[in-house]
């Protein structure tokens, strides 16, 4: 029988691009439903006329010398008709060097949860320091294109090429050479000894 790590690989194969959506016999991946259930846009992208169809892998893209990068084509319309093309940036809190791409009211949501943290706990504090500290507002512009700020480029080491994937309720946004030696580590690290947490015990992908 496969050992847990060999399960655990192949959902990470999975989740970075490098497995199929579906199993042997065609059918679509049970983890589709509910990766794309909070996100119209993901969802969007994923239902095909007439059924499901496998989801791109991540989207490889360019940033002009200006900061600025063009949303995928099939996420735009999603936005602008969730919250009229308004999105918050900021960065990631666990450590990685990647930004998150919020749609304006579910930043609000998170934001509203961080802002509620003790004030008196060092872990949220600096939580709220890293989200909130950096949150930056951005606009779909007329070309689909939103502009990354000089200081959270500064922080993901973003050059012209970079990688926006799906994560739910947000993007990630990738220095793309960044993401592709994290994307190897991930695939080859062994999991640690002990019990895992009961969230991973639980987890169908």
């Amino acid at each position: 029988s496969r050992g847990l790590g060999d399960v655990y690989k192949r959902q990470l194969q999975w989740l970075f691009g490098r497995y199929p959506a579906s199993d042997q016999r065609g059918e679509r991946h049970p983890a589709l439903d509910e990766r794309t259930k909070r996100h119209p846009a993901l969802d969007e992208c994923v239902r095909g006329r007439g059924g499901y169809r496998p989801p791109r892998p991540p989207s490889s893209l360019n940033m002009d010398s200006k900061g600025r990068l063009g949303v995928p084509t099939k996420y735009r319309d999603p936005l602008r008709e969730r919250c009229a093309g308004r999105l918050v940036l900021t960065v990631n809190n666990t450590r990685e060097r990647c930004l998150w791409l919020y749609p304006h009211d579910e930043w609000e949501q998170v934001e509203r949860k961080v802002v509620d943290l003790p004030s008196f706990d060092t872990s949220a504090q600096a939580l709220k320091r890293f989200l909130i500290g950096y949150d930056t507002d951005c606009e779909l512009d007329s070309a689909g294109r939103v502009r990354v700020s000089a200081p959270l480029r500064e922080f993901a080491g973003l050059e012209k090429r970079v990688v926006m994937i799906g994560q739910g309720n947000k993007f990630e946004i990738w220095d793309e050479s960044c993401w592709k030696k994290r994307c190897d580590e991930w695939l080859v690290k062994e999991l640690e000894p002990g019990p895992l947490p009961v969230e991973l015990e639980t987890l169908s992908l």
